[in-house]
């Protein structure tokens, strides 16, 4: 943690998940504030006509984001990352913004382990340093 996981409709070039997530672990230390060096970015990429939002005649093909934080964000912080997000899966990935869901996890501190110990609760300090709480190697 933190993780942003990419349920996608479709395969990608490597440069392109590449330069997508530089922009994604840019935009969540800027608007949840973590530190460089810790967000996580996978890609799962299902391939065409297997992942939908049903409820709907005919059902539709979707992309979802699943979103692990610790904790502590607030409303405004989420919403903010959630549109950014949105925004540069559509202008990387060409995944259009109406197919598009994020869901966020939030977890305990103690919920997560790293560098051979539990990670401490969130605080919104850690976004004003490189290496602040549990991200440090020493």
């Amino acid at each position: 943690m933190p993780y942003v996981q990419l349920n996608l409709p479709g395969h990608y070039p490597a440069a392109a998940k590449r330069k997508a997530a530089e922009v994604i672990g840019k935009l969540y230390c800027e608007e949840l504030l973590a530190p460089p060096g810790v967000v996580n970015i996978g890609f799962v990429e299902l391939g065409c006509d297997n992942l939908y939002r049903t409820g709907f005649a005919p059902i539709e093909t979707v992309a979802l984001a699943m979103v692990d934080i610790r904790a502590g964000r607030s409303v405004d912080q989420r919403t903010r990352f959630a549109r950014r997000l949105t925004e540069a899966c559509e202008t990387h990935l060409a995944v259009p913004a109406a197919m598009f869901t994020v869901l966020f996890t939030q977890h305990a501190g103690d919920e997560a382990y790293r560098n051979g110990r539990l990670a401490p609760d969130w605080s919104p300090a850690e976004g004003q340093t490189r290496h602040a709480g549990w991200t440090s190697r020493e």
